[in-house]
């Protein structure tokens, strides 16, 4: 895997081979990033799996929330998909 600063990685994080992670990354305790996917501008909370590159997101292992460019402070992020319980 590839780290690219500035990045926060918490404990116990399963990273898949030839993932890329960073610059400005969170990953949260015991989330699982698969193997080949980039991360970049993005928070993964605590348990989730990323299995497709994430850039600009919120994932939350529910959904995830794309957060908007913009220069408009009140602009608000939307859900991009969400997982079927």
């Amino acid at each position: 895997a590839e780290i690219i600063a500035p990045v926060l990685i918490g404990e116990n994080v399963r990273i898949g081979a030839q993932a890329r992670i960073g610059p400005l990354a969170i990953i949260g305790h015991d989330a699982e990033v698969s193997a080949n996917v980039s991360i970049s501008q993005s928070v993964v909370w605590p348990q989730a799996k990323v299995d497709q590159n994430a850039n600009r997101l919120v994932i939350t292992g529910q959904s995830q929330i794309e957060v908007p460019q913009t220069e408009d402070p009140t602009a608000a992020p939307r859900t991009v998909s969400e997982t079927k319980a």
